[in-house]
């Protein structure tokens, strides 16, 4: 992901100092027109601002605050590695006290994707340093400014990415339950990506309803859905498939009916997720 945003920015025009922990991997930067530093410290001296993408938090730490550390007072550190909202706010205030200021973000999107609008980049921080860099950001990302909390956009970030999931994993159990059933999956992926803006209906719905507090005279209730939720658990049993699905689906929807949530909306499944 680094070598993307760096690869991104030289095609830009933007003068980029490089460092990797792994020298090698600068090799290809250099190449194309990047100045590659020996060390962090040199890499930090030699810019204004330094964008951080590395394995999570706990490796930017080691870098950035370990026993060599480099002198970042009066620099910008733009911190787009994964992470929690806790680590994010920890971040911040390392970088506050010596004497920096700080973005923390997050990237969704392959390297792949990176330079086009395909990318998106979550910013959160004071928003004064997001419009300030947001030019630069701009080259990397579609970029979304979240809120002046640091751990904001690590917060959204995984908001997303837990949609995704959730969502990425129903396509392929649906994927392997056609297969089963000797269905054309073709046909079944076709059908989805034609529901998408049924899809964004539902969302909308769905979030009006939890605003509003709202949860009866439901288009679908709880007891409604659950009763789907044991059909496909019949499925994925009789065409012996695992049952991690089925079972997490089964036993959100038992919880929600035996806590008296039945007759509600669908919508009303919220009230079990934020509280346990």
């Amino acid at each position: 992901m680094g070598s993307a945003m760096a690869q991104a920015l030289l095609r830009a025009g933007v003068h980029v100092v490089v460092y990797n922990r792994t020298p090698a991997r600068s090799e290809p930067l250099r190449e194309a027109g990047a100045t590659v530093a020996s060390s962090l410290a040199e890499a930090i001296a030699a810019t204004g601002a330094s964008i951080v993408s590395v394995a999570g938090y706990d490796a930017a730490r080691k870098l950035f605050f370990g026993s060599d550390q480099p002198d970042i007072r009066g620099k910008t550190i733009i911190q787009l590695s994964s992470g929690t909202p806790t680590e994010a706010r920890d971040w911040s205030r390392m970088c506050t006290e010596s004497g920096a200021d700080t973005l923390t973000g997050a990237v969704l999107a392959l390297p792949m994707h990176i330079g086009t609008p395909r990318a998106h980049a979550l910013l959160s921080g004071p928003e004064r340093l997001y419009v300030e860099y947001k030019p630069l950001l701009d080259v990397l990302a579609t970029t979304k400014y979240v809120s002046e909390s640091a751990g904001a956009a690590s917060a959204f970030d995984c908001a997303v990415l837990t949609n995704t999931f959730l969502s990425v994993i129903g396509w392929m159990q649906g994927i392997e339950m056609c297969r089963a059933e000797g269905i054309d999956t073709e046909i079944f992926v076709a059908f989805l990506n034609e529901r998408v803006a049924f899809r964004a209906e539902v969302n909308q719905m769905i979030h009006k309803t939890i605003a509003e507090n709202k949860y009866t005279n439901p288009q679908a209730s709880v007891d409604v859905c659950g009763a789907v939720t044991h059909h496909i658990a019949e499925i994925i049993e009789q065409n012996h498939m695992s049952p991690i699905v089925s079972n997490m689906l089964v036993q959100l929807f038992t919880e929600a009916h035996e806590r008296g949530l039945g007759d509600l909306d669908i919508a009303a499944l919220a009230l079990l997720l934020r509280n346990k």
